[in-house]
Formats: C-alpha cells, structure tokens, sequence
C-alpha cells in the first residue's frame, strides 16, 4: 500500500506545477526560476540531503549564465567564488604562443556580464540549493527516485520511491522536467534517446589546491606529445586536463603517485599540491532528436553532451533553464502548451548543435596528433595572432557561439538590422532608476518587458492587447535620456533614465522606438511604436492560449 508519508515523517509531495527530476546545477537553476516565477515546484533528487559529488565538474561560466542568476537574486552570492574576465593562451609544443585572447574591456560587457569567468561548480550548487528555500512553494525531495513515467493531455504522473525505506509513491505534475544527467532516467521513461559520438582517447581531470604556479589564465598546451589544459580557479585552486597516452591505465593514473608523477613536468613543486578529485573521462558529442515528449522536456546533461573544450556543457544546460522556465509559467497562466514546449525544443536543441560543432572544432585545434595537422595548426594561428584584423574577430568567438534564435517566439518587423537584432540577447546597461544607478534587468523583472524610448511602450492598445500583456505579466518601461514630463500609460509604466546613453545608441542604431525583451532576456521583437499592434496580433499568434482539451485537470 502507498503510504502519505516518508521515513522522516515528512509528508510526500502529491501534487505541483512541475516536478523536476534532479538537483544538479541545471535542475536547481530552474527551480529557482520557477520559485522566482510562482509555481508550485517539486525537485525530486535521488542522492542523499547534504552529499556532494568528489569528482571534477564544470569549472567555466559564461556572461549569459550569470545573467540568469542575476533573474533569480543570487548572482550576488556568487561572485566572491567566481574569477571574471579571464584570458585564455594557447602555446605551441615548442612553448610559442600561439594565440592571446584577452581580457575583455569593461565597456565590453553588453550584457552586463563578462563574456568568461571561472568558477566551482560545486560552490555554485551550494548557492542555488539555498535559493529555492526562499519559496515556500518549491521543495526539494532527497533520496526519492523515479521509476515510472505517465502522461495525459494535462499532466505527468510519476512513479517515485524512497531509497532507504523503499516506499513508493505517485506524484502528478503539469509538467516535468528531466534534469537527472548523462544517464537520465527521464530520458528512458519519454524514449528520447540520445544521438551522436563518443570520443575514444581518455582525459584524466583534476583539481588542486595551493597551485604554486604564477599563470592566472587558462592555458592549452598544444603538444601533440600529450595535449594539456590549465584552468586558473578561484581560491588558489587549478583545474588540470591531461589527454592519456596508449598503455596508462585508468587506475594508476588516479593514484597519488600517478597524478604527481603526470603533473612534476607542469609545475614547480608538485609536493606542495593538494589534490582535491581526480577523474578519467572518455568525452561525448550527442544530444537527443527531440528535447521533448508531450509535457516532458529534457534539460542540461539529460539532453546533450559535449566535449569540455569550449566549456559550454553546464552553460548550455543553464540556457536550456533559463528558455524553459518562462515557457513552463505561461502554460500555467492558459497559454498553449504544446506549441510552448515546441517552441523550446526548436530554439534549444538548435543552438546545442551548433555549440557541440564548436566544441568539436575547438578539439581539432588542441588536439591534433599527427605531424601535418599540427605544423599546418601552428602556421594558420600564429598567422592569425599577428593580423588584428582576422584575430579580434576569430578570437571573440573561440569560447561561444553567439546566442541567437531563428525560430520560436519572435516577430519581425521593417529593416534587415532590426532581423538580425530579433532572437539575440538584448543589452543591459544600467540606468537610473528611482534615484539609484541600476543594472536594466533588475528593472524588468521575471517576465516580458515592453520598452519604449522616449514614448508611451503601450500607447494606442486595444483592451484586449492590453490583456494577453496582462497575462504574460509584462512589464512597461519608459527609458528617457533624462526625466522630462511625461503622461501616465493607462496600465502605468516603470520610468528609467538612460545615463549613460546606451539605450540611445541601441535604439539609434536599430533605428527603433521599441523592444519586446522575453523573460530570457531574448529580444523577441524590435519596431517603431506604431508597430505594437501587429507585432502583439502576430506574438499572440505564436503564443496561443490553450484549448479547454489542454487544460489541466
């Protein structure tokens, strides 16, 4: 018999607007997206409350990523274990350099953030787990694993049991969620396999601690002899990646003696090391043909795997969050769900393709073994080192393929620059804001933002326009070069004031008076003010409301 409660006495979750399998980073992230959003959120994790996973995990977080944990209120909380802005060298086998990216400057930061940072993961985690005991709403459920999957028109059943007592229980969800890793069960239970490669030679990773080594960058050894990564991390700690040669075996490498005797050629004093956590990795290229099934969606890990090199696999699985959440929101508040979910699959599993044919081509160029490739390696790059005009280019998209969607939840509207600007991250400078000097996001808020510079962003809409924005629970902003008079809209407007003149530049050179900015922060549609009508009759058209067939039970 099923029972009402677990082995602490606790009672079991039963019912909620997404139950999401998984409390790694991705999984975490979006709770708290959610919890910051309202829902009602169950995180079912399998592990034990309080454990931590020993092994090398993510160790690089992008610009956009902590634009996403700006949203959720904890970015603050996690600088002080993050090293920003930082330089990537890359040195031939004879010790020449081959490339420099540097620093970025500070006026470089368009979207608030520096484009590369280092971080520990498992810091990170810590932060995110706090976040979502803000909200009452959003629970997380250790050691409970999930066994069975079911689903309707209207919602998700689950079939959960308690690893210790071996209760079982059913949880019934709008939707779900699989954030449960490389060996998702979620991803079994909706059969969305996955597709792709995975890579013969095997990696050993590690991290220590009191690096006694003066490089605060990251660095890729380009030795066809044996490839090298070395990540400058916060708190004195360096990541190593070291490729194996034929005849090292997994287990002797991991042993004390084998990782100091691989890292006395790297450093000046290998017995001053500490070693945290060591690891033998074979990589992956795959993902899945679809990141959905029905109410199902996949995220981060559970979805995709990739090859470390340009260090986008926890960055990825943030976007994946950060796409997903605002979707899984409007299909509470009646929008359809069928064409949300779609949505996020189109816009995401796209760009992970692209972001795993970037990681393999940033392994071509660290890893090439044979002699032709790397002589041909070194020539196009130290040809490109010394040529401003193709290195600053190339170099500023080492690391990332820009974000930018050509299909989903978007309107284009007038000239050539105002597509290529629709489906990209919108800028964020600050701006003064109720006597205070403040980053645009924390403006915005959660949801859609409707901005309008130096006009009403509503003026002239019908009462049902008004609604579907009501709805989407959209924020109005007013930006002016400075506070000059203005009259009230008739659903009220946030007034900012663009100081620094960035917004003028934005909307001059899109030759605009107004954005419509998603809850991702994704620039959904740029026109003149009066284009808001058509472009709220065509957004209504690819956000449409749900049927009463849809609607959940």
């Amino acid at each position: 018999m099923i029972g009402p409660f677990n082995h602490r006495g606790e009672e079991w979750p039963v019912d909620a607007d997404v139950a999401i399998v998984g409390a790694g980073p991705t999984g975490l992230t979006l709770a708290n997206l959610l919890g910051n959003l309202g829902l009602s959120t169950v995180v079912l994790e399998r592990s034990a409350p309080g454990s931590e996973v020993n092994y090398p995990r993510a160790v690089g977080i992008d610009h956009d990523a902590l634009r996403t944990f700006q949203t959720v209120g904890l970015v603050d909380q996690m600088l002080p274990d993050i090293v920003q802005n930082t330089a990537v060298r890359f040195f031939a086998a004879d010790g020449s350099l081959l490339a420099d990216i540097h620093r970025q400057p500070e006026g470089g930061r368009q979207g608030g953030w520096f484009r590369r940072n280092m971080f520990m993961q498992h810091l990170a985690d810590r932060v995110l787990a706090e976040g979502v005991q803000r909200f009452p709403h959003v629970r997380v459920q250790h050691n409970a694993e999930v066994f069975s999957l079911d689903q309707d028109r209207a919602s998700v059943t689950l079939g959960v049991r308690d690893v210790v007592t071996g209760e079982c229980r059913e949880l019934r969800a709008s939707h779900a969620v699989g954030a449960d890793g490389a060996r998702s069960t979620i991803r079994k239970l909706a059969d969305l396999p996955l597709e792709g490669d995975t890579y013969e030679e095997p990696w050993l990773i590690l991290e220590v601690s009191n690096d006694p080594w003066d490089a605060p960058y990251s660095s890729f050894f380009c030795d066809p002899a044996r490839p090298v990564y070395s990540g400058h991390l916060p708190h004195g700690h360096r990541r190593w990646g070291l490729m194996l040669l034929p005849g090292e075996s997994d287990e002797e490498v991991v042993s004390d003696a084998g990782l100091r005797r691989l890292l006395s050629p790297l450093v000046p004093s290998v017995a001053a090391l500490d070693i945290i956590r060591a690891q033998v990795y074979r990589h992956q290229a795959r993902q899945t043909g679809s990141f959905v099934r029905g109410r199902v969606a996949l995220v981060g890990d559970a979805a995709h795997l990739m090859p470390p090199w340009a260090g986008q696999g926890l960055n990825s699985g943030i976007r994946d969050a950060t796409n997903l959440g605002w979707r899984l929101a409007a299909a509470r508040e009646g929008f359809d769900s069928d064409a949300l979910l779609a949505g996020y699959d189109a816009e995401r599993s796209a760009h992970v393709r692209q972001v795993i044919a970037l990681s393999r081509r940033f392994g071509k160029v660290f890893i090439p073994r044979e002699r032709r490739a790397v002589a041909i390696r070194d020539a196009v790059m130290h040809g490109v080192r010394r040529s401003r005009r193709l290195r600053d280019p190339l170099t500023a998209r080492w690391f990332s393929t820009p974000l930018r969607y050509t299909t989903g939840a978007f309107v284009h509207h007038a000239g050539a620059d105002q597509h290529r600007a629709v489906g990209s991250m919108f800028v964020q400078p600050n701006v003064e804001y109720d006597g205070n000097d403040v980053p645009l996001d924390d403006v915005l808020g959660p949801r859609f933002a409707v901005i309008g510079y130096r006009c009403d962003p509503v003026a002239g809409l019908s009462d049902e326009d008004h609604a579907f924005w009501s709805r989407l629970g959209a924020t109005f902003v007013r930006a002016d070069i400075s506070r000059s008079p203005a009259p009230e809209s008739v659903l009220g407007q946030v007034r900012v004031e663009d100081v620094h003149g960035q917004l003028a530049t934005w909307f001059g050179r899109h030759d605009s008076e107004l954005a419509v900015v998603r809850p991702d922060r994704v620039l959904a549609a740029v026109g003149g003010l009066g284009d808001l009508e058509a472009i709220t009759r065509d957004l209504r058209a690819r956000l449409p409301e749900a049927t009463g067939d849809d609607e959940r039970a």
